[in-house]
């Protein structure tokens, strides 16, 4: 026994490399839902609405997706944002951005939490993380693990065959 395995180098390379791209996926997932739920610690200060809108643009260009301006102060610097959450909200109908925007009206005072590194950074809603988010996170394990299995598999199927064809 010279060590060698029969397994093929192709399908074990494939294998390798999509194994690689889940989980640098995965890993990405991961940090922004880490990001999101951080901003939720981050100092609360209050702000003026300067406008609120929905806007056409995302989704190939067909769906809506809300936009809320604000104007906030740290210290003696003013600032102007306009992030509903650490990462964008998704896009989707008319109707679900505009409930969003209606919440926002102009001249409201609402309360933002800004980032205490970089002040201008600010959310108005920490620790939302959009749907497709969480999606591609479940997708990512689920691909991983199928491709663990498929190693594994393949190796135990190696390893029978050996034992009863006696290669």
């Amino acid at each position: 026994m010279t060590g060698k395995t029969n397994q093929n180098p192709v399908q074990f390379s494939l294998i390798l490399i999509f194994s690689i791209l889940m989980l640098s996926n995965a890993a990405i997932n991961i940090k922004s839902i880490a990001e999101s739920y951080s901003a939720t610690q981050w100092p609360v200060k209050q702000a003026s609405v300067l406008s609120s809108m929905v806007f056409i643009g995302c989704g190939q260009g067909k769906a809506f997706f809300p936009k809320v301006y604000y104007r906030y102060t740290v210290g003696k610097e003013t600032y102007t944002g306009n992030q509903l959450a650490t990462e964008a909200i998704g896009c989707g109908t008319w109707e679900a951005a505009n409930a969003i925007t209606d919440q926002y009206k102009l001249g409201d005072t609402i309360k933002i939490h800004v980032s205490p590194t970089s002040p201008q950074e600010s959310v108005i809603l920490p620790g939302e993380v959009a749907d497709d988010t969480w999606a591609s996170l479940v997708i990512s394990l689920i691909g991983l693990f199928t491709c663990l299995f498929s190693v594994t598999s393949f190796q135990q199927f190696h390893m029978v065959k050996k034992r009863f064809l006696r290669i």
